[in-house]
């Protein structure tokens, strides 16, 4: 079973009651915790949505019976999400590494690598003002 992020699961999916747990196992990429989970029987992991499409044994959690989806989450109807964010200290130089990768981010080449994995770049939500810190 895979959904997001710890901090998002605590607070959406527990609301609050006691955690309990037996086994911590830390991945370094959504991918390994999908793989994992799908492998061991009876174990309780989250992850991007897309990391957990098409894996054999491995189950998703459908909430007030919508899919974990961008198009449900989109719709205010999947309410488990969290937005990615990029920090820099202050305005990266435009000819920086930094500054080149936040473009390359927000340009079509980085918006389709977005979608391929299952994201949606913020300006395509029907409310782009969800993806402000706040």
């Amino acid at each position: 079973m895979l959904v997001p992020s710890v901090a998002a699961f605590y607070e959406f999916v527990l609301k609050g009651r006691k955690r309990l747990g037996y086994r911590l196992q830390m991945d370094t990429t959504t991918t390994n915790v999908a793989e994992t989970d799908a492998e061991l029987p009876g174990a309780l992991g989250y992850a991007e949505a897309g990391a957990a499409a098409g894996k054999k044994n491995l189950i998703t959690v459908r909430l007030d019976d919508h899919a974990p989806t961008v198009e449900e989450a989109d719709a205010n109807r999947y309410p488990f999400w969290e937005t990615e964010y990029a920090y820099t200290a202050g305005e990266p130089a435009a000819r920086s590494l930094s500054g080149s990768f936040l473009r390359f981010l927000t340009n079509q080449v980085g918006a389709e690598i977005l979608r391929s994995h299952g994201l949606r770049p913020c300006p395509e939500l029907a409310n782009p003002a969800r993806c402000q810190p706040v």
